[in-house]
């Protein structure tokens, strides 16, 4: 996994603690984190259910998972953006705790099936209507840029064959998506996303003028967005989704599940949020 230590040992000792803090249950790292390790200690037996859940495709061997990890900014003047989690082609950046880059697999039979994902968690909250300085820039819309102008960091600017931006929250918001500003947006994006006046592009271009398009033809190059559009492709997965399937690897029935309330996470109380992170992470390993 590609996660800086200190995050990686900041969500452990969360998740160790004796007396734990009482917002726990709703931390959003917390939860995304153990959708992370489900994910690898599942490849790691060989099963990539889960990692097909978030990305579409089957796991490669040189697919690489990274949680809370930053892309370079396609945008000059703006920071680089914090990614809940990716996966599939890419590689850590030299020089860098966090950083990724796109990584190209190697071979002639495994270049067609290259393929990165960048994951948008929300648990309780929803996503920012703005990003620093910029009111016409929504968190969505940044992430999205990111992954259609991720690429190499080795000069050729190269990027993968397909994109998948999948957005991670907990079923009721997926059953009742328009509680949730980016259940507009999801949807809206879903159906306009290979037209080119599309409100994608529409927010982009305010960009603009602001925060200029980042372009060093001898490290990293602003892509051609019109043309990626057509390698993107949009998921909404579940948490619930996610840790009934590892769970059921390890014996759980439906009613089991059931009794622990993994049917619909929000609707559970503090102790039984608890409850359900406890037991993910005892059959963790």
């Amino acid at each position: 996994m590609i996660v800086s230590k200190t995050h990686s040992d900041n969500m452990k000792a969360k998740l160790k603690a004796v007396s734990p803090s009482k917002s726990l249950h709703i931390d959003e790292e917390v939860w995304t984190y153990l959708v992370a390790e489900c994910v690898l200690s599942q490849i790691k037996k060989g099963d990539d259910t889960l990692f097909r859940l978030l990305v579409g495709q089957a796991y490669q061997p040189s697919d690489q998972l990274g949680l809370e990890v930053q892309p370079i900014g396609p945008r000059m003047g703006e920071g680089n953006t914090h990614l809940d989690m990716a996966l599939g082609s890419i590689a850590a950046r030299k020089g860098t705790e966090a950083g990724i880059a796109y990584a190209e697999h190697s071979g002639q039979d495994t270049v067609s099936q290259d393929i990165v994902c960048f994951v948008e968690a929300k648990f309780l909250s929803d996503i920012s209507t703005k990003v620093s300085n910029n009111p016409f820039r929504d968190q969505m819309t940044r992430v999205i840029e990111n992954l259609l102008t991720f690429q190499s960091d080795d000069g050729s600017c190269k990027q993968p064959n397909r994109m998948v931006f999948t957005l991670l929250t907990p079923r009721a918001f997926r059953r009742k998506p328009y509680v949730r500003l980016y259940g507009y947006l999801f949807e809206e994006y879903l159906v306009d996303l290979h037209r080119l006046d599309t409100h994608l592009f529409e927010r982009l271009d305010y960009v603009d003028s602001t925060f200029p398009k980042r372009n060093d033809p001898k490290k990293w190059h602003y892509p051609n967005i019109e043309a990626n559009i057509a390698k993107l492709a949009l998921r909404w997965v579940t948490y619930e989704e996610i840790f009934k399937t590892f769970l059921s690897s390890k014996g759980f029935s439906e009613d089991d599940l059931k009794s622990v309330g993994l049917d619909d996470l929000v609707s559970l109380d503090s102790t039984c949020r608890l409850d359900v992170m406890k037991l993910i992470w005892k059959h963790l390993p």
